[in-house]
Protein backbone atom coordinates (compact mmCIF):
# COMPACT_ATOMS: atom_id res chain seq x y z
CA UNK A 1 0.00 0.00 0.00
CA UNK A 2 3.06 2.30 0.63
CA UNK A 3 4.43 1.68 -2.44
CA UNK A 4 1.50 1.73 -4.61
CA UNK A 5 0.66 4.93 -2.88
CA UNK A 6 4.08 6.68 -3.45
CA UNK A 7 3.23 5.90 -6.93
CA UNK A 8 0.49 7.93 -7.28
CA UNK A 9 1.59 10.82 -5.48
CA UNK A 10 4.95 10.57 -7.75
CA UNK A 11 2.79 9.81 -11.12
CA UNK A 12 0.66 12.70 -9.85
CA UNK A 13 3.68 14.78 -9.31
CA UNK A 14 5.07 14.39 -12.52
CA UNK A 15 1.53 14.95 -14.49
CA UNK A 16 1.33 18.72 -12.94
CA UNK A 17 5.57 19.13 -13.78
CA UNK A 18 4.65 18.28 -17.23
CA UNK A 19 1.31 20.32 -17.53
CA UNK A 20 3.16 23.05 -15.94
CA UNK A 21 6.02 22.65 -18.64
CA UNK A 22 3.48 22.54 -21.36
CA UNK A 23 2.20 26.04 -20.58
CA UNK A 24 5.68 27.64 -20.39
CA UNK A 25 7.13 26.05 -23.43
CA UNK A 26 4.07 27.70 -25.19
CA UNK A 27 4.70 31.02 -23.46
CA UNK A 28 8.18 31.00 -24.43
CA UNK A 29 7.09 30.63 -28.33
CA UNK A 30 3.93 33.25 -28.25
CA UNK A 31 5.87 35.76 -26.39
CA UNK A 32 9.03 35.09 -28.92
CA UNK A 33 6.35 35.55 -31.90
CA UNK A 34 5.46 38.92 -30.33
CA UNK A 35 8.92 40.15 -29.96
CA UNK A 36 10.27 38.70 -33.77
CA UNK A 37 6.84 40.71 -34.70
CA UNK A 38 7.99 44.55 -33.22
CA UNK A 39 11.72 43.67 -34.47
CA UNK A 40 9.77 43.39 -38.28
CA UNK A 41 8.04 46.75 -37.11
CA UNK A 42 11.10 48.80 -36.51
CA UNK A 43 12.47 46.88 -39.75
CA UNK A 44 9.50 47.77 -42.47
CA UNK A 45 8.00 50.84 -40.61
CA UNK A 46 11.17 52.73 -39.66
CA UNK A 47 14.70 51.28 -41.06
CA UNK A 48 13.37 50.39 -44.40
CA UNK A 49 11.52 54.00 -45.29
CA UNK A 50 14.61 56.23 -43.74
CA UNK A 51 16.93 54.22 -46.28
CA UNK A 52 14.94 55.10 -48.88
CA UNK A 53 14.48 58.75 -48.36
CA UNK A 54 18.42 59.83 -47.13
CA UNK A 55 19.41 63.29 -47.83
CA UNK A 56 21.80 66.15 -46.72
CA UNK A 57 19.88 66.21 -43.20
CA UNK A 58 19.57 62.31 -43.37
CA UNK A 59 22.74 60.57 -43.80
CA UNK A 60 23.65 56.23 -43.77
CA UNK A 61 25.35 57.16 -40.50
CA UNK A 62 22.38 58.29 -38.71
CA UNK A 63 20.34 55.55 -39.26
CA UNK A 64 23.33 53.16 -38.52
CA UNK A 65 23.73 55.07 -34.90
CA UNK A 66 19.63 54.73 -34.18
CA UNK A 67 19.06 51.18 -35.57
CA UNK A 68 22.87 49.48 -34.26
CA UNK A 69 22.40 45.89 -35.56
CA UNK A 70 18.98 45.62 -34.93
CA UNK A 71 18.81 43.01 -38.48
CA UNK A 72 21.04 41.00 -36.31
CA UNK A 73 18.98 40.83 -33.85
CA UNK A 74 16.02 40.22 -35.84
CA UNK A 75 17.85 37.11 -37.82
CA UNK A 76 18.60 35.52 -34.39
CA UNK A 77 15.41 35.95 -33.09
CA UNK A 78 13.80 34.41 -36.09
CA UNK A 79 16.38 31.59 -36.18
CA UNK A 80 15.15 30.74 -32.95
CA UNK A 81 11.34 30.92 -33.66
CA UNK A 82 11.51 28.77 -36.67
CA UNK A 83 13.38 25.91 -34.67
CA UNK A 84 10.68 26.32 -31.69
CA UNK A 85 8.03 26.20 -33.92
CA UNK A 86 9.46 23.46 -35.79
CA UNK A 87 9.46 21.43 -32.35
CA UNK A 88 5.69 22.47 -31.93
CA UNK A 89 4.53 20.48 -34.70
CA UNK A 90 1.37 20.88 -35.94
CA UNK A 91 -0.47 20.18 -32.68
CA UNK A 92 -1.84 22.97 -29.91
CA UNK A 93 1.02 22.16 -27.44
CA UNK A 94 3.89 20.49 -27.52
CA UNK A 95 4.61 17.17 -27.74
CA UNK A 96 5.68 15.70 -24.09
CA UNK A 97 9.18 14.30 -25.31
CA UNK A 98 9.71 17.71 -27.23
CA UNK A 99 13.59 19.18 -26.86
CA UNK A 100 14.21 22.63 -26.70
CA UNK A 101 17.13 23.00 -24.63
CA UNK A 102 19.56 22.04 -27.46
CA UNK A 103 18.05 25.04 -29.78
CA UNK A 104 18.73 27.32 -26.66
CA UNK A 105 22.71 26.41 -26.47
CA UNK A 106 22.78 26.38 -30.42
CA UNK A 107 21.19 30.30 -29.90
CA UNK A 108 22.93 31.59 -26.56
CA UNK A 109 26.65 31.86 -28.07
CA UNK A 110 25.18 34.48 -30.43
CA UNK A 111 23.60 36.55 -27.62
CA UNK A 112 26.81 37.80 -26.47
CA UNK A 113 26.89 40.11 -29.64
CA UNK A 114 23.70 41.76 -28.26
CA UNK A 115 26.36 43.73 -25.91
CA UNK A 116 27.15 46.40 -28.60
CA UNK A 117 23.18 47.18 -29.01
CA UNK A 118 22.83 47.84 -25.68
CA UNK A 119 25.60 49.52 -24.83
CA UNK A 120 24.52 51.75 -27.99
CA UNK A 121 20.81 52.51 -26.68
CA UNK A 122 21.46 55.55 -24.88
CA UNK A 123 23.22 56.72 -27.52
CA UNK A 124 20.38 55.73 -29.88
CA UNK A 125 17.62 57.15 -27.97
CA UNK A 126 19.56 60.88 -27.80
CA UNK A 127 20.27 60.98 -31.73
CA UNK A 128 16.33 60.03 -32.01
CA UNK A 129 15.61 63.82 -30.22
CA UNK A 130 18.97 65.13 -32.71
CA UNK A 131 17.51 64.03 -35.92
CA UNK A 132 13.89 65.19 -34.83
CA UNK A 133 14.75 68.86 -34.64
CA UNK A 134 17.43 68.64 -37.61
CA UNK A 135 15.80 66.71 -40.12
CA UNK A 136 11.77 66.97 -41.51
CA UNK A 137 12.10 64.07 -43.37
CA UNK A 138 13.19 61.32 -39.99
CA UNK A 139 10.79 63.56 -38.16
CA UNK A 140 7.72 63.24 -40.48
CA UNK A 141 8.19 59.14 -41.42
CA UNK A 142 9.15 57.70 -37.63
CA UNK A 143 5.78 60.52 -36.57
CA UNK A 144 4.00 58.48 -39.40
CA UNK A 145 5.29 54.99 -38.65
CA UNK A 146 4.32 55.42 -34.95
CA UNK A 147 0.12 55.72 -35.66
CA UNK A 148 0.36 52.22 -37.11
CA UNK A 149 -1.28 49.63 -35.22
CA UNK A 150 2.03 47.33 -35.14
CA UNK A 151 3.74 49.80 -33.34
CA UNK A 152 0.72 49.61 -30.72
CA UNK A 153 1.06 53.24 -29.58
CA UNK A 154 4.60 52.83 -29.02
CA UNK A 155 7.08 56.06 -29.89
CA UNK A 156 10.28 54.65 -31.39
CA UNK A 157 12.44 54.57 -28.74
CA UNK A 158 10.07 52.11 -26.80
CA UNK A 159 10.51 49.94 -29.39
CA UNK A 160 14.44 49.98 -29.53
CA UNK A 161 14.44 49.01 -25.32
CA UNK A 162 12.54 45.49 -26.70
CA UNK A 163 15.92 43.16 -26.95
CA UNK A 164 17.41 44.63 -23.92
CA UNK A 165 14.05 43.68 -21.96
CA UNK A 166 13.78 40.12 -23.93
CA UNK A 167 17.20 39.11 -22.35
CA UNK A 168 16.74 38.86 -18.76
CA UNK A 169 13.03 37.64 -19.68
CA UNK A 170 14.89 34.49 -21.61
CA UNK A 171 16.66 33.65 -18.38
CA UNK A 172 13.52 33.92 -16.50
CA UNK A 173 11.54 31.73 -18.79
CA UNK A 174 14.88 28.93 -19.07
CA UNK A 175 14.42 29.00 -15.26
CA UNK A 176 10.87 28.33 -15.03
CA UNK A 177 11.18 25.82 -17.39
CA UNK A 178 13.97 24.02 -15.96
CA UNK A 179 12.23 23.78 -12.92
CA UNK A 180 9.51 21.89 -14.32
CA UNK A 181 10.93 19.23 -16.41
CA UNK A 182 10.86 16.20 -14.25
CA UNK A 183 14.65 14.84 -13.61
CA UNK A 184 13.73 11.72 -15.98
CA UNK A 185 13.10 13.72 -19.21
CA UNK A 186 15.49 13.49 -21.54
CA UNK A 187 15.20 17.24 -22.23
CA UNK A 188 16.69 17.97 -18.37
CA UNK A 189 20.65 17.74 -19.19
CA UNK A 190 19.93 20.13 -21.96
CA UNK A 191 17.43 22.91 -20.31
CA UNK A 192 19.80 22.93 -17.79
CA UNK A 193 23.09 23.61 -19.43
CA UNK A 194 21.21 26.17 -21.39
CA UNK A 195 19.88 27.49 -17.96
CA UNK A 196 23.44 28.38 -17.47
CA UNK A 197 24.56 29.99 -20.27
CA UNK A 198 22.10 32.31 -20.48
CA UNK A 199 23.10 33.64 -17.02
CA UNK A 200 26.49 33.63 -18.27
CA UNK A 201 25.38 35.73 -21.07
CA UNK A 202 22.94 37.68 -19.17
CA UNK A 203 25.58 38.44 -16.32
CA UNK A 204 28.29 39.48 -18.58
CA UNK A 205 25.73 41.86 -20.66
CA UNK A 206 24.90 43.44 -17.46
CA UNK A 207 28.53 44.25 -16.23
CA UNK A 208 29.67 45.09 -19.79
CA UNK A 209 27.07 47.84 -19.61
CA UNK A 210 27.42 48.90 -15.73
CA UNK A 211 31.70 49.02 -16.79
CA UNK A 212 30.39 51.36 -19.97
CA UNK A 213 28.09 53.60 -17.78
CA UNK A 214 30.87 53.88 -15.12
CA UNK A 215 33.47 54.73 -17.93
CA UNK A 216 31.35 57.45 -19.51
CA UNK A 217 30.87 59.00 -15.58
CA UNK A 218 34.87 58.92 -15.24
CA UNK A 219 35.52 60.81 -18.77
CA UNK A 220 32.96 63.73 -17.11
CA UNK A 221 35.06 63.68 -13.97
CA UNK A 222 38.23 64.10 -15.98
CA UNK A 223 37.08 66.65 -17.65
CA UNK A 224 35.61 68.57 -14.73
CA UNK A 225 38.84 68.21 -12.93
CA UNK A 226 40.88 69.51 -15.90
CA UNK A 227 37.85 72.32 -16.03
CA UNK A 228 37.85 72.70 -12.38
CA UNK A 229 42.48 73.04 -12.73
CA UNK A 230 42.60 75.38 -15.39
CA UNK A 231 40.36 77.83 -13.97
CA UNK A 232 42.56 77.81 -10.31
CA UNK A 233 45.34 79.36 -12.97
CA UNK A 234 47.96 76.14 -11.54
CA UNK A 235 50.55 75.51 -13.94
CA UNK A 236 50.75 72.12 -13.07
CA UNK A 237 48.61 69.67 -14.99
CA UNK A 238 45.52 68.20 -13.32
CA UNK A 239 45.92 64.54 -11.74
CA UNK A 240 44.10 61.75 -13.42
CA UNK A 241 41.58 60.54 -12.77
CA UNK A 242 40.61 58.09 -16.02
CA UNK A 243 43.62 55.58 -15.25
CA UNK A 244 43.05 51.72 -16.62
CA UNK A 245 43.37 50.28 -13.20
CA UNK A 246 40.26 52.83 -11.21
CA UNK A 247 36.88 51.36 -11.08
CA UNK A 248 34.04 53.78 -10.32
CA UNK A 249 31.69 51.89 -7.33
CA UNK A 250 29.68 54.40 -6.24
CA UNK A 251 28.57 58.22 -7.53
CA UNK A 252 26.06 60.49 -5.98
CA UNK A 253 25.46 62.98 -3.09
CA UNK A 254 26.72 63.09 0.18
CA UNK A 255 25.55 65.95 3.10
CA UNK A 256 28.37 67.25 4.42
CA UNK A 257 28.12 69.09 7.94
CA UNK A 258 30.48 71.89 8.63
CA UNK A 259 31.94 72.80 11.90
CA UNK A 260 31.05 75.89 12.38
CA UNK A 261 27.88 76.34 12.51
CA UNK A 262 26.42 72.44 12.08
CA UNK A 263 24.80 73.44 8.78
CA UNK A 264 23.93 70.19 6.40
CA UNK A 265 25.14 70.87 2.67
CA UNK A 266 24.72 68.81 0.25
CA UNK A 267 27.87 68.02 -2.11
CA UNK A 268 28.04 65.79 -5.45
CA UNK A 269 30.56 62.93 -3.90
CA UNK A 270 32.23 60.07 -6.24
CA UNK A 271 33.89 56.82 -4.38
CA UNK A 272 36.40 55.00 -6.56
CA UNK A 273 38.32 52.39 -4.45
CA UNK A 274 42.26 52.18 -5.80
CA UNK A 275 45.46 52.68 -4.18
CA UNK A 276 45.26 56.13 -4.48
CA UNK A 277 42.10 56.65 -2.53
CA UNK A 278 43.22 53.80 -0.49
CA UNK A 279 46.46 55.95 0.53
CA UNK A 280 44.87 59.19 1.98
CA UNK A 281 42.51 57.52 4.73
CA UNK A 282 45.35 58.19 7.22
CA UNK A 283 45.74 62.43 6.05
CA UNK A 284 42.17 62.12 6.66
CA UNK A 285 41.94 60.46 9.91
CA UNK A 286 44.71 62.50 11.55
CA UNK A 287 41.69 65.89 12.46
CA UNK A 288 39.29 63.22 12.95
CA UNK A 289 41.00 62.16 15.92
CA UNK A 290 41.70 65.72 17.35
CA UNK A 291 37.99 66.29 16.92
CA UNK A 292 36.73 62.90 18.29
CA UNK A 293 39.03 63.61 21.26
CA UNK A 294 38.24 67.73 21.50
CA UNK A 295 34.35 66.30 22.05
CA UNK A 296 35.49 63.22 24.56
CA UNK A 297 37.34 65.89 27.12
CA UNK A 298 34.34 67.92 26.47
CA UNK A 299 32.04 65.29 27.34
CA UNK A 300 33.88 63.68 30.23
CA UNK A 301 32.64 64.67 33.68
CA UNK A 302 36.09 66.65 35.99
CA UNK A 303 35.19 63.88 38.56
CA UNK A 304 35.93 60.92 36.39
CA UNK A 305 39.15 59.32 36.45
CA UNK A 306 39.85 59.24 32.68
CA UNK A 307 39.81 63.19 32.79
CA UNK A 308 43.26 64.68 33.30
CA UNK A 309 43.99 61.56 30.74
CA UNK A 310 42.10 62.55 27.95
CA UNK A 311 43.18 66.53 28.42
CA UNK A 312 46.53 65.89 27.74
CA UNK A 313 45.81 63.38 25.11
CA UNK A 314 43.81 66.23 23.50
CA UNK A 315 46.71 69.01 24.16
CA UNK A 316 48.95 66.48 22.13
CA UNK A 317 46.98 65.37 19.07
CA UNK A 318 46.40 69.03 19.09
CA UNK A 319 50.45 69.89 18.90
CA UNK A 320 50.82 66.62 16.42
CA UNK A 321 48.05 67.99 13.88
CA UNK A 322 49.40 71.47 14.18
CA UNK A 323 52.72 70.20 12.94
CA UNK A 324 51.80 68.45 10.29
CA UNK A 325 49.69 70.97 8.66
CA UNK A 326 52.67 73.30 9.02
CA UNK A 327 54.75 70.56 6.99
CA UNK A 328 52.46 70.19 4.51
CA UNK A 329 51.98 74.10 4.11
CA UNK A 330 55.88 74.47 3.88
CA UNK A 331 55.81 71.70 1.41
CA UNK A 332 53.13 73.32 -0.92
CA UNK A 333 55.37 76.18 -0.59
CA UNK A 334 58.28 74.69 -1.70
CA UNK A 335 56.98 73.65 -4.76
CA UNK A 336 55.28 77.02 -5.18
CA UNK A 337 58.80 78.45 -5.12
CA UNK A 338 60.20 76.09 -7.62
CA UNK A 339 57.57 76.82 -10.08
CA UNK A 340 58.25 80.52 -9.54
CA UNK A 341 62.02 79.90 -10.04
CA UNK A 342 61.01 77.92 -13.48
CA UNK A 343 58.72 80.85 -14.37
CA UNK A 344 61.78 83.49 -13.78
CA UNK A 345 64.42 81.38 -15.52
CA UNK A 346 62.08 81.04 -18.84
CA UNK A 347 60.98 85.24 -18.81
CA UNK A 348 64.70 85.66 -18.15
CA UNK A 349 65.97 83.64 -21.76
CA UNK A 350 63.25 84.72 -23.37
CA UNK A 351 64.52 88.47 -22.31
CA UNK A 352 67.79 87.44 -24.05
CA UNK A 353 70.31 88.73 -21.34
CA UNK A 354 73.52 87.20 -20.87
CA UNK A 355 73.29 87.14 -16.83
CA UNK A 356 71.65 84.29 -14.95
CA UNK A 357 68.11 84.81 -13.51
CA UNK A 358 68.15 85.87 -9.90
CA UNK A 359 67.71 83.06 -7.36
CA UNK A 360 64.40 83.04 -5.97
CA UNK A 361 65.11 79.73 -4.67
CA UNK A 362 67.23 79.27 -1.55
CA UNK A 363 67.17 77.71 1.84
CA UNK A 364 66.54 81.21 3.90
CA UNK A 365 63.56 82.05 1.65
CA UNK A 366 60.07 81.09 2.93
CA UNK A 367 56.67 82.28 0.39
CA UNK A 368 53.98 84.44 2.64
CA UNK A 369 51.36 85.17 -0.15
CA UNK A 370 51.24 84.31 -3.54
CA UNK A 371 48.55 86.44 -5.77
CA UNK A 372 48.06 89.74 -8.41
CA UNK A 373 48.47 93.24 -7.84
CA UNK A 374 47.00 96.26 -8.88
CA UNK A 375 49.98 98.07 -10.89
CA UNK A 376 49.46 101.89 -11.19
CA UNK A 377 51.65 103.20 -14.05
CA UNK A 378 52.72 106.78 -13.42
CA UNK A 379 52.57 107.61 -17.39
CA UNK A 380 48.56 107.48 -17.07
CA UNK A 381 47.29 106.53 -14.18
CA UNK A 382 45.87 103.62 -15.59
CA UNK A 383 45.53 99.89 -13.09
CA UNK A 384 47.34 96.83 -14.56
CA UNK A 385 46.94 93.77 -13.05
CA UNK A 386 49.87 91.60 -12.66
CA UNK A 387 50.71 88.29 -10.72
CA UNK A 388 53.14 89.02 -7.96
CA UNK A 389 54.96 87.22 -5.36
CA UNK A 390 56.02 88.16 -1.98
CA UNK A 391 59.03 86.82 0.12
CA UNK A 392 60.16 86.79 3.39
CA UNK A 393 63.90 87.00 3.13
Amino acid sequence: EVRRWLAVRNFKKYKAMMKQRSFILTEILETERNYYSQLCSIINLFLNPLRQRQDSTLTEADISIIFNSIESVQFMSSELLSKLSAEHGPGEAFPPKACVGNIFIHIIPFMKSLRAYFENYDTAVAHIAVMKNRSPIFNKIVTTAEKEPACHKLDLSSLLVTPIQRVPRYELLLTQLNYSTPISHPDKPLITKACEMMKSVNFTINENMKMNAYQKKMIELQALSDLNHAISGSLTPAPPILLPHRRLLKSGFVNMKSLRDNSLQQQPACHKLDLSSLLVTPIQRVPRYELLLTQLNYSTPISHPDKPLITKACEMMKSVNFTINENMKMNAYQKKMIELQALSDLNHAISGSLTPAPPILLPHRRLLKSGFVNMKSLRDNSLQQQPACHKLD
